[in-house]
């Protein structure tokens, strides 16, 4: 039986805001199954069994350079951290 990890609404790169109204943003979410690790995203909203939502399979060692990459990326973007970027992920 899948676990949800991670399940929050994110926004839209190219409107963080959704000002337009047009991009809500996206439902993103892991979880474990059976030994292996989803990634799953579609359009705020959309059926999580539609065609407009997608999953991926990660084994773990998969997963680990995943999260490295997270890892990287975050810290790059700390050193940055003088820009305004408010928190803008919903449940």
């Amino acid at each position: 039986m899948a676990s949800n990890i991670y399940d929050k609404n994110l926004p839209d790169y190219g409107d963080l805001d959704n000002e337009t109204g047009e991009r809500p943003g996206f439902t993103f979410g892991v979880r474990e199954n059976d030994g292996g690790i989803g990634i799953y995203m579609g359009p705020v909203g959309d059926n999580f069994d539609g065609d407009t939502f997608y999953s991926a399979f990660l084994n773990p060692d998969e997963a680990d350079e995943l999260v490295a990459a997270f890892k990287e990326a975050i810290e790059r973007a700390r050193l940055k951290q003088g820009l305004p970027h408010r928190r803008r992920i919903k449940d």
